[in-house]
């Protein structure tokens, strides 16, 4: 997950299908091993970062902001989840994944509409 936008990325229609996968930092691991990873992926105390299910590693506020930043750039398109925790069982991993994006996602239409308050028309 990309935690830094750049709204001037916006391209509407240009922006990828979106990939969602998250990742868990073991700090005391990176600290002594540094960042790169080619560990068993079994391994997960040993490893400085896993692949785990979404909120898992990320939290809420982080993926809030990754939804609410596709819907600034226009985006309405499908979320590809990306399973990839090698210890929580696959059909439990997407509940919870499919659970936090319900929590987090933008989902209604957007209805907002200015006010005209100078008398005139204003955009």
């Amino acid at each position: 997950m990309i935690l830094r936008f750049c709204p001037a990325a916006c391209t509407g229609s240009d922006l990828p299908a979106g990939h969602a996968t998250d990742t868990m930092v073991n700090v005391p691991v990176q600290a002594a091993t540094s960042l790169p990873e080619n560990g068993s992926l079994m391994d997960i105390p040993a490893r400085s970062w896993s692949n785990v299910t979404l909120g898992f590693g990320f939290y809420e506020q982080q993926w809030r902001q990754f939804c609410y930043f596709l819907r600034m750039c226009g985006d309405d398109g499908w979320l590809a989840v990306e399973h990839e925790d090698v210890l929580l069982n696959s059909l439990e991993g997407l509940e919870k994944s499919v659970a936090l994006f319900k929590s987090v996602m933008p989902a209604a239409p957007i209805d907002f509409k200015l006010h005209d308050i100078w008398g005139g028309t204003h955009g």
